[in-house]
């Protein structure tokens, strides 16, 4: 024996406990698939795990009738009638119906089987045989074999098939749909569930029935020192624990599970507690029922030798007398020990010789004699049923002694479970609710900073994962919000800063900049110059060809500008015709070169209608200044460059002027 003998004892006196929670297990199976309907079935596998629901109502219910008969055989020493066994047995083997349909089923969705008609066919055909044969044994065998032959033929290859279904179950992705890790569920699913095949269609009721006679659950018991019910009270809630982990549950229906395990638990201390006292109150009972039936035979006894003292006494009128109130005491004494209810055979035949002889004694009076060996054998068995009264007692007093020392393991069991079920829902209330809260917290604390990039990640297929999913959905929108505000504030940014025709920078911009690119030429010391540049006669080219032409004419000027210059310089439309280029780091007889490169591409270039200008040639005049040589600010700088082309204009156009603005400014004067 593998356990200790008083680990088995206590064990097998708290079987009723081992079945209620072997029913509820299955009953929470039950619900966890009946809350998930929707989403089985939108997922196609509605029509399978209805017989899953079905097999675990029918298979809860059996072990609920199983608590009923171990209760009423421990407090009332009766087993339920002989119609409700049959009526287990065939609900019994109708839940591993149920539980093989489910197989079949499931096997034939997530492996897609094209082979389910034959199958179908042949485990029809299978079943009728099957009830044929069970309802064969229900008229001519026990109810042992029976059970043996229904969970041997049915309950195991019910339970492998099954588990092979939950295995190829286990291999597809219905992340969208279950909760996270759902396929380690129901892979562990598949290996509990063959393993309570094992435990529930190979260890039976000790039968001639194939290995019964071998492997049954009192050769189990004899080498474990385990009911098999335990084991398979242990599968049941193993498989409860995983379906409830994979199946869609809202956060309500978690919290009503957890709350349903509390009272459960409250409810099975109570009952075992129950079942405790109502056994030390029968004992009790017992024990002060077998008292009051040694007393009664006492006195019996001791009334029987006061008779048989006066027997046969004749002419003494006294003793006369005292025989006839010894045998009044007699009858009085018969009448109270016939009225006790007694359960021992031996007791009974005892009290029926008494009365026998109290009836011969009264009939016969003076004339009524009893042997020495009569005598002897009536005090002999007085004296064997006072002694067995005395072993019974005995008995019954070691029962409540041991009924208070197993109240005693109880209470430390009480306390190890407690203290393993808080730990346990703890764990499933942090795993399934209080993480993925924190998870929303922090992804609602990274969209409130502004990190439109983080996607809150719950799989729960529950309330907070729609709830993630409805965050994920306002980031999502809040991102793409997000993104078209910045390409209408670069839009509006461009358009505060560019020229909508050429795309050069505008005036404003240009104002803004020369003021910047000034101050650092100031702090690095370097020189910084402006060219100023006008087309020429583009006036002349816009009306003689129109506005279309003029405006193509300025899309390639700026061109041929960005072209021709650095991409450090800064080029810009001043107005109209004009345009202007900063050059940092650049002195004037650099940018009188870069000038220089400007006007000769300009007049280069093959523009369209060039032959009608005056000079044979779209042109561009320049003026070029410097600063801080020419001007200290930049409204004065750009005066400068301004005058400057004025002056090249004034001079013929299609020229580079440079000269210094005080010279320029001694001329125009």
């Amino acid at each position: 024996m593998i356990f200790h003998p008083d680990i088995s004892a206590l064990i097998e006196d708290n079987l009723p406990t081992i079945f209620l929670i072997y029913g509820f297990s299955f009953f929470y199976v039950a619900l966890a698939i009946l809350f998930s309907m929707k989403t089985l079935r939108s997922i196609g596998l509605f029509g399978a795990f209805v017989f899953l629901f079905l097999f675990s109502v029918i298979h809860g219910s059996v072990e609920w009738l199983d608590t009923y008969r171990q209760f009423s055989i421990q407090l009332y020493g009766a087993d339920v009638s002989e119609r409700v066994l049959y009526l287990r047995s065939y609900m019994l083997s109708s839940s591993f119906v149920f539980m093989l349909l489910f197989g079949m089923t499931l096997f034939s969705k997530v492996a897609g089987s094209i082979r389910l008609a034959r199958l179908s066919t042949v485990i029809g055909i299978t079943l009728v045989v099957f009830f044929a044969v069970l309802f064969k044994l229900s008229a001519d065998d026990s109810l042992d074999k029976i059970e043996a032959f229904s969970r041997v033929l049915l309950g195991f290859p019910s339970a492998a098939f099954a588990g092979a279904a939950f295995y190829m179950l286990s291999r597809k992705d219905y992340d969208t749909f279950l909760p996270e890790h759902h396929s380690w569920y129901f892979r562990y699913s598949c290996y509990i569930i063959v393993l309570y095949g094992v435990f529930s269609g190979l260890v039976v009721p000790k039968t001639q029935f194939l290995f019964a006679d071998i492997i049954n659950q009192r050769s189990f018991f004899e080498y474990t020192g385990l009911p098999v019910q335990v084991l398979r009270a242990f599968c049941a809630v193993a498989i409860s624990y995983f379906m409830i982990r994979a199946m869609a549950l809202k956060i309500s229906q978690r919290l009503m599970g957890i709350l349903g395990t509390f009272f459960l638990l409250f409810f099975i201390f109570g009952m075992t507690g129950y079942i405790n006292l109502k056994l030390v109150i029968n004992s009790y009972e017992t024990i002060t029922k077998l008292k009051a039936e040694e007393s009664q035979f006492s006195d019996l006894a001791a009334s029987f030798d006061r008779i048989y003292a006066l027997q046969g006494v004749k002419g003494d009128r006294e003793a006369r007398i005292l025989l006839d109130e010894q045998l009044s005491v007699f009858g009085t004494a018969l009448e109270k020990t016939r009225a006790l209810r007694h359960t021992d055979p031996r007791e009974n035949a005892l009290i029926e010789d008494l009365a026998r002889f109290y009836d011969e004694a009264i009939a016969a009076r003076s004339d009524f004699r009893i042997s020495r060996a009569g005598m002897e054998k009536f005090k002999s068995a007085i004296g064997e049923v006072r002694l067995l009264h005395s072993s019974e007692i005995g008995e019954q007093s070691a029962l409540v002694a041991k009924i208070i020392e197993n109240s005693l393991y109880l209470r430390f069991m009480v306390l190890a479970v407690s203290v393993g079920a808080f730990l346990f829902i703890w764990y499933s209330i942090h795993r399934t609710i209080i993480q993925p809260i924190r998870n929303l917290r922090a992804g609602a604390t990274q969209l409130a900073g502004g990190n439109l990039q983080y996607r809150i990640s719950i799989k729960t297929a529950d309330d907070l994962q729609e709830l993630a999913d409805d965050f994920n959905v306002m980031r999502e929108k809040l991102l793409e919000r997000t993104e078209k505000l910045a390409t209408t504030a670069r839009e509006m940014e461009e358009l505060s800063t560019h020229d909508g025709l050429t795309g050069l920078y505008n005036y404003r911009y240009f104002h803004n900049r020369l003021k910047e690119e000034m101050q650092k030429s100031a702090r690095a010391g370097a020189p910084l110059s402006v060219m100023l540049m006008d087309l020429d006669n583009f006036k002349l080219y816009n009306d003689r060809h129109g506005h279309p032409a003029g405006d193509l004419l300025l899309k390639t000027a700026a061109e041929i500008f960005r072209q021709t210059l650095r991409g450090t310089d800064l080029i810009c439309r001043y107005g109209g015709e004009e345009f202007v280029a900063i050059l940092p780091n650049t002195g004037k007889e650099g940018a009188i070169v870069a000038a220089e490169n400007v006007r000769a591409n300009m007049e280069g270039h093959d523009f369209p209608h060039r032959e009608t200008q005056p000079l044979g040639a779209v042109t561009i005049t320049i003026g070029v200044a410097q600063y801080p040589e020419d001007a200290t600010s930049a409204d004065e700088l750009v005066k400068c460059a301004d005058d400057l082309m004025y002056k090249a204009k004034k001079e013929g156009k299609n020229k580079v002027y440079a000269v210094t603005c005080s010279a320029v400014k001694a001329q125009i004067v």
